[in-house]
Parts: C-alpha cells; sequence; structure tokens
C-alpha cells in the first residue's frame, strides 16, 4: 500500500470531522494507559470488561464514540459533545453566556468532560453508563487537544475549508484529526500494518519524544480548550496551500504534543478519580462558573442510549 493510498484510507474517507482520527485516538488512549495507578488500572478493567472483545483497553474503546456518531444513532445526543464553536476573542464562559438556550442544552466537549468526571465518580450510577462515560472521556480528551474542534463557527472548524493535500483532496480540519501525523511520520507508520500496530509505534515514539518534558495534568478542561484555541493561528496559517512541507514541519510538533498531552491528562483524571482522591480546587472552580451559566447541566449532558 503506498502513502497515498494510506492518506486517502484516514482523511478523504472517514474523517472529515471526527476527532485525531484513528491513529491519533489510539495513540492518546495507549499514553494513558502506560500511565495508570494498579488501582485506576483495575477500576478500568472492571469498566470495560463487558465490552467487546478485543476493546477492553482504553485504546480499544478510543474510536468508539465516533462508530455511535450520527443523525438516528442510539448515543444522537452526544453528537454535540465533540466540538466547542468558539468566537475569535471569546472565552468559554462568556461564549456560554451568550449562546442561544437551545445551543447550551445540547452541550459540547467542556461539560461532557467535566460530566463524564463526575459520572466516573458515582458508585450509584449504573455499570454500562459509567463504562459509555469512560468510553466517551476517552474520546473527548483528544477531542478537545485537537485546536480545531474549537475552531471557527464559519468554516466549522476548518472542515468547510478545502485543502489538496500533498496530492489527495481533503480539508484543514482533517489534515489535523489525521493529515499531519500520517505524513509526518512516515518514518514510523508502516502503511501495511493494522492501525493497532501504527498507533502503537506512533504511542512509543511520543513517550520517548516527550519523556522529559514537564505537563501540566490538572484537571483543567478551561485551560486545555484555551491552549487548542492558542493553536489556531498556527492551524489557520495559509502556507497549508502555498508551502505544505513547512506547514507540516511547524504544525507537526504541535499535534505531536497535544496527542501526549491529552494521554498523560486522561491518565491523571483516571487515577484522580479512581484513586478517590479529592476533587481538584481548578475543577470544582470550573464546575462551579458553567453551573452559574448553565444550571446542573448534568440533566442534559448524558452517556446512555
Amino acid at each position: 500500500m503506498t502513502y497515498k493510498k494510506l492518506i486517502l484510507i484516514f482523511i478523504f474517507f472517514p474523517l472529515t470531522s471526527l476527532g485525531l482520527g484513528p491513529i491519533g485516538h489510539r495513540a492518546v488512549g495507549l499514553i494513558a494507559e502506560a500511565n495508570l495507578t494498579p488501582q485506576a488500572r483495575m477500576a478500568v478493567n472492571q469498566l470495560l470488561s463487558n465490552q467487546v472483545r478485543g476493546q477492553q483497553t482504553l485504546a480499544g474503546v478510543a474510536n468508539w464514540a465516533d462508530m455511535v456518531r450520527g443523525e438516528g444513532k442510539v448515543y444522537q445526543q452526544a453528537n454535540w459533545y465533540h466540538f466547542e464553536k468558539m468566537e475569535e476573542g471569546m472565552n468559554y464562559i462568556n461564549h456560554l453566556k451568550i449562546m442561544p438556550q437551545e445551543q447550551r442544552l445540547k452541550g459540547g466537549t467542556v461539560t461532557a468532560i467535566l460530566a463524564a468526571f463526575d459520572v466516573l465518580r458515582s458508585p450509584t450510577t449504573p455499570v454500562q453508563e459509567r463504562a459509555d462515560s469512560l468510553k466517551f472521556l476517552v474520546h473527548f480528551m483528544g477531542d478537545i487537544h485537537q485546536p480545531l474542534h474549537s475552531g471557527r463557527n464559519e468554516d466549522m472548524g476548518g472542515n468547510q475549508i478545502p485543502v489538496n493535500w500533498f496530492g489527495t483532496p481533503t480539508n484543514l480540519h482533517a489534515i489535523w484529526d489525521s493529515g499531519l501525523i500520517v505524513v509526518g511520520h512516515k518514518d514510523i507508520l508502516i502503511p501495511t500494518e493494522p492501525v493497532e500496530n501504527q498507533s502503537v509505534a506512533y504511542a512509543r515514539y511520543l513517550i520517548t519524544k516527550f519523556s522529559k518534558v514537564s505537563v501540566d495534568y490538572r484537571m483543567n478542561t478551561e485551560g486545555w480548550l484555551n491552549e487548542s484555541i492558542f493553536l489556531r493561528t498556527v492551524a489557520y496559517n495559509q502556507t497549508y496551500a502555498t508551502n505544505q512541507p513547512l506547514y507540516l514541519s511547524v504544525t507537526l510538533p504541535y499535534v505531536d504534543f497535544r496527542v501526549y498531552q491529552a494521554g498523560i491528562r486522561l491518565a491523571a483524571a483516571l487515577n484522580q478519580i479512581f484513586n478517590n482522591a479529592p476533587v481538584q480546587s481548578v475543577e470544582k472552580e470550573m464546575w462551579k462558573k458553567v453551573t452559574a451559566v448553565l444550571g446542573d447541566f448534568r440533566q442534559y449532558i448524558f452517556f446512555r442510549p
């Protein structure tokens, strides 16, 4: 299989708006798995033990949230949880304040992640709902770290910006989902290998590359969102059309680090939750600010069919 065919598989067909793509999302899960405490690992295994065979790991369920997307699907309400439509120069809370109530009730990545944290802490919530919230959380941690999942509303986070990416017709959002990873890491992604194997290679590469880099792993959903918004300038730089090798060289390190951050932060969150550690002050403050605008958003952000 040629690399152009690999690009077609991972960009042109399925990934116009589906997060980091199968390799990136699985890598987030693999990095998280490598950093779980024994207690958190046991809790994760227990929650996922009733899932489809071969998906009992964070990496195995990392793309499940995309598989259940779409009109008419049983988790249809979760379609809105994959992104935030943020205007330029707007912080998240002010964004919520000006949002029409109908849109507020649909939710977004930030409230979905906060709600998933809450569900996972609740021993009285049905096991299947807790398992599903974990599966969604693995995926949304990747989404909130992908800059164009909080991209400009007017172009749907780059989905409406067509790009001929190294000879393959696609769009800017899909480039950040998969195109940068696939083209930028030809040296470690073997096209004839299954996605699972390519994800392992990519995750190992990231763990080695960033092993000595410090990551702020507080459960700071607003901070994670702000980091992605900050990267809009890099993502929307029009060298994606005029000088793709330069665009690739500038943006690939950002994508790599965002995937790594997502994995480390997912592990830290699960360790905190499943080790029954006190809720961190930054998460408490975010919960307080969001509920001041939305009320109890757990009434309409949920992880069950």
